[in-house]
């Protein structure tokens, strides 16, 4: 935005510096503000990653359970063996 100042004459100038100041400042706040915004967003909440683990060591202790008996007689005597595999499956869902 231009502004009017007058000189030591009492002339009018239309002076674009301090608007160039300004619209400056304005950015570096604006990036400024972004940043922190940024830094922000990427913290992580533990609140939902604590309840995330919950579910999922849930999740594994009835996958567990249930299906105990199904690998053993199937996958070569290993009882543990859909438990193993749902477990990396989950791992890598949460990294």
């Amino acid at each position: 935005m231009n502004q009017i100042k007058t000189n030591n004459n009492n002339q009018y100038n239309l002076t674009v510096e301090s608007a160039r100041k300004d619209i400056e400042r304005n950015n570096s706040e604006i990036n400024n503000q972004m940043l922190k915004d940024m830094a922000t967003f990427r913290r992580m909440d533990y609140s939902y990653f604590l309840v995330s683990l919950i579910l999922i060591c849930f999740g594994l202790i009835m996958l567990f359970s249930a299906s105990m008996s199904t690998s053993f007689a199937t996958q070569d005597d290993n009882p543990s063996y859909y438990f193993i595999r749902q477990a990396i499956f989950s791992l890598i869902g949460l990294s």
